[in-house]
Order: structure tokens, then C-alpha cells, then sequence
């Protein structure tokens, strides 16, 4: 295999923020900046690398999740761009936002799975193989359509974000008989047990393994707002409110089901979800929640 051309431009914005382009740019990533680690957190139900990127020696740790749903796809841009420009200002010994990089690098650690779901982002994109072995459920779960562009699920119409203990799962059985306006593309079939999909429940044991988490994002798309968790204490509250004045957006509370009620249930950790704006241009985004990114490590400790 020849090796990565270390000068060539990681992201570019005319290619589809698909599994094979966020491969391809991690390889550049990782040739160009040695402060990368990667590892494999897991692979998805399809067979795809989950990678897990961490940068700095610090601890605690902020964990950074994107790519959640087919509809999170630029959010996995996003956090490619971020750990692109974190690495070019370590590298220049560079300051942002009154931080050091070298200085954050020592005090901080922050581990980014950009990708959780490579299969839904897959299908938004590329839409589902008629010889696709799950074609005919995936067409049900879609309302007959063949256009899987707004589909939300993982390779099996999952909502990756309800298939943790605090969703519903007594409904399962009529979700999973149900089509799209029930369940799947519109409003998320759980799956039949928490974590019962490789995606989640790689981050499942993520969380599990790990003693020095400080904070959890996950990054998504969508009307610009941080969620915490509906049961969440004063001292996430008000980090939670932290975090949307770096982004300039308010803070409300999930329902009760969601991936950030569950981390915060079973693991006592603060988690929000992120939800960084609507428009199809990464770099709109990723101005939106940058200053969050850069400063959001040095708010726990």
C-alpha cells in the first residue's frame, strides 16, 4: 500500500462524508500528526472500523461522539476538522482562545469516536442495495421508499440514541412490526434490548472501562440547542449552560430516554448532546461549536 501523501488536504468539502472518505482522511491524519492515537473501539453490524482517536496525556478525559444517525453526518466532519486544526496547533505550538495546545495536550485528554454509525451514514448516501440482506425490512422500516436520505437508524433501523437501558423497550415487539411512521426513519425503533447493537454497545463498554471520564458530547445536526439529561444535578446544569454560551445556544432537557440520561444514570457522568445547526456546509457547523470543542476539556477537573 503505497504511503499517504502527508501534504495532500484532509477534508475536502465536495466528497460525501461517508465511511471510505473519513477512513481515508484519518489515515492522513494520523501520518501527518504523531500526537494521534488510534484504536479500534469495535466494528459496526456491518463490519466497519469504529475508531477511537485520542489526543493528549491529561486526564480527566471528554469524551467527543459524531455520526450518531445518517442524518449526523457532517457532525462526523466536524470533529474530523477539529482534530485536524488541534493537531496543526499543537504541532506550531499555537494558542486558541487564551489556551496553549502543548499546555492542554498535558492537562487534558479528549478521545473522539467521530463515526459511531458508518452503516445508516452508508445509506443516507449511497441508499440500500436491492441484494442488501436486509432489504426488504429496511424498505418496511423506510415506508416503501427507496430513498433512505432523512433515515435515522443504524444498518438495521435501530436509533442508536434509544438502545440504552432508560428507552422503552416494553413496545418493542409492535415497533419492530411497525413502519416508518412509528418507528425506523421517523421516530426511532429502540431495538430489542439496550445495547443489543455492536455500535452501542461499544460505547457501552467505553464508558465501562474507563475511570477518568470527566464529561461526554455527543455532537449531532440539527436545530442548535445543548440537551442534558432530565434528571441532571445543579453542577451539570451549569456546566451544561457553559457549554451553550461558548456556542451561544440554550440549554434544555431530554425526555428521559435518551443517551445522555442514560451515561448520566448509570455512570454519574455529565453528558450532553450537542446539536450543532441544519446547514449542509461542515464549516458553518463546525464555527458554530468550535469554541466549545477547544475550551470544553478545561471546564472539568
Amino acid at each position: 500500500m503505497p504511503e499517504p501523501n502527508t501534504q495532500k488536504r484532509i477534508l475536502d468539502p465536495l466528497s460525501p462524508p461517508d465511511a471510505d472518505n473519513f477512513e481515508h482522511a484519518l489515515s492522513l491524519l494520523c501520518a501527518r500528526y504523531p500526537l494521534i492515537e488510534h484504536n479500534t473501539l469495535g466494528r459496526s453490524m456491518l463490519g466497519r472500523e469504529l475508531s477511537l482517536l485520542g489526543l493528549g496525556r491529561g486526564k480527566p478525559t471528554v469524551i467527543y461522539l459524531g455520526g450518531r444517525s445518517g442524518a449526523d453526518r457532517l457532525s462526523t466532519a466536524v470533529l474530523t476538522r477539529f482534530i485536524n486544526e488541534y493537531c496543526e496547533l499543537h504541532l506550531r505550538r499555537g494558542r486558541i482562545f487564551g489556551y496553549n495546545l502543548n499546555y492542554l495536550t498535558e492537562l487534558r485528554r479528549i478521545e473522539l469516536l467521530p463515526m459511531l454509525n458508518p452503516d445508516g451514514i452508508g445509506y443516507t448516501l449511497h441508499g440500500v442495495d436491492a441484494e442488501h440482506i436486509l432489504h426488504r425490512r429496511l424498505l418496511a422500516l423506510n415506508a416503501g421508499s427507496e430513498d433512505f436520505s432523512a433515515w435515522t437508524g443504524n444498518a438495521r433501523g435501530v436509533a442508536l440514541d434509544l438502545n440504552y437501558a432508560t428507552a422503552d423497550f416494553s413496545t418493542r415487539k409492535t415497533e419492530a412490526l411497525t413502519a416508518a411512521a412509528e418507528c425506523g426513519m421517523t421516530a426511532g425503533w429502540c431495538g430489542e434490548s439496550p445495547e443489543s447493537e455492536p455500535e452501542s454497545a461499544a460505547v457501552g463498554r467505553l464508558l465501562r472501562c474507563r475511570g477518568d471520564i470527566g464529561m461526554v458530547i455527543e455532537l449531532c445536526c440539527g436545530p442548535r440547542r445543548v440537551i442534558c439529561a432530565k434528571s441532571a444535578d445543579r453542577k451539570t446544569v451549569g456546566l451544561g449552560r457553559m457549554l451553550g454560551r461558548l456556542c451561544g445556544i440554550p440549554l434544555e432537557f431530554s425526555d428521559g430516554s435518551r443517551f445522555c440520561d442514560w451515561a448520566a444514570e448509570a455512570f454519574s457522568l455529565p453528558a450532553f448532546t450537542v446539536y450543532c445547526g441544519e446547514s449542509s456546509e461542515m464549516f458553518e457547523l463546525y464555527a458554530g461549536v468550535r469554541e466549545m470543542l477547544f475550551v470544553a476539556p478545561t471546564l472539568i477537573g
